[in-house]
């Protein structure tokens, strides 16, 4: 996400966020700077990234409501 704002969440039949790949950051999901995004009811599982931030990589604002998170993996894990 660029700018602007945007809600995911109470996927459809429990559908989760998962098996996605970035070429960069944010495997799963990317928030830039000026981005406002929510994430509501889901799972974020097995996303990968090349850098940092397999399941999410945020530099924006991020709400975070009832998410579970695993086997996400950002490539590049210093400091992990």
């Amino acid at each position: 996400m660029a700018a602007g704002s945007t809600t995911l969440g109470r996927w459809p039949f429990g559908t989760p966020l998962e098996v996605n790949e970035a070429g960069r950051n944010g495997g799963g999901i990317f928030n830039a700077a000026a981005g406002t995004a929510t994430l509501e009811e889901s799972v974020v599982q097995a996303n990968d990234a090349a850098l940092e931030g397999g399941g999410i990589f945020n530099e924006g604002a991020l709400t975070l409501r009832n998410v579970t998170f695993f086997n996400n993996t950002p490539n590049d894990c210093s400091g992990c």
